[in-house]
């Protein structure tokens, strides 16, 4: 098992534990070499996608996607539960190792349901990043993304969507230059 834990010592470190590499076929970068290369994460979709795969949600994950893609930027959306210790030594992790981490706390809706979608936010940053870049890395499964993978591909820009393939709107799919489905990057565990 993968995981992240904090050491005792007064500076809280991380320990990464666990091998990924055999959750992930050989690292090769998927872009040409001399791109410039952002990757747009949604990390609730990642969660969701790491537990469909039997994978832990941690720093080893994050590390290898920008790896995999040769992202030259990451950033990554959250929502928090403020309650959660290790969604904040994530963060922090994250933070460290020089992920770009915008972070809106969950809210809890007067019918129970929780929410903390940075849908917004995460399209804004990419409009706003998209001219310093070649080629657009979106980590999501969301189909309102939909029209603005069109705006990017109006203006000239190659964009690869990545997800879970049962997660992700195939209406996004057919909207990317490119899709690649999550599973082929992260191989479910051994039974």
């Amino acid at each position: 098992m993968i995981s992240i834990i904090p050491t005792t010592s007064q500076n809280t470190r991380l320990q990464i534990v666990g091998d990924i590499s055999r959750f992930a076929p050989p690292l090769k970068k998927l872009e040409t070499p001399d791109e410039r290369v952002a990757m747009f994460i949604d990390s609730s979709n990642l969660f969701f996608s790491c537990k469909k795969l039997g994978i832990r949600h941690d720093l080893n994950v994050y590390l290898t996607l920008r790896e995999r893609f040769g992202a030259d930027k990451v950033f990554v959306y959250m929502s928090l539960n403020p309650a959660s210790e290790s969604e904040k030594l994530l963060i922090r992790a994250l933070r460290r190792n020089k992920f770009r981490v915008w972070v809106k706390p969950i809210i809890q809706r007067p019918d129970g349901t929780k929410k903390g979608n940075l849908d917004v936010e995460m399209a804004l940053s990419v409009m706003e990043q998209s001219s310093l870049y070649d080629r657009i890395v979106l980590l999501s499964g969301d189909g309102d993304f939909c029209i603005l993978v069109r705006r990017l591909r109006q203006q000239d820009k190659h964009v690869t969507v990545v997800g879970l393939n049962y997660m992700t709107s195939p209406l996004l799919k057919r909207q990317a230059n490119r899709y690649i489905d999550l599973e082929s990057i992260f191989r479910r565990e051994a039974s």
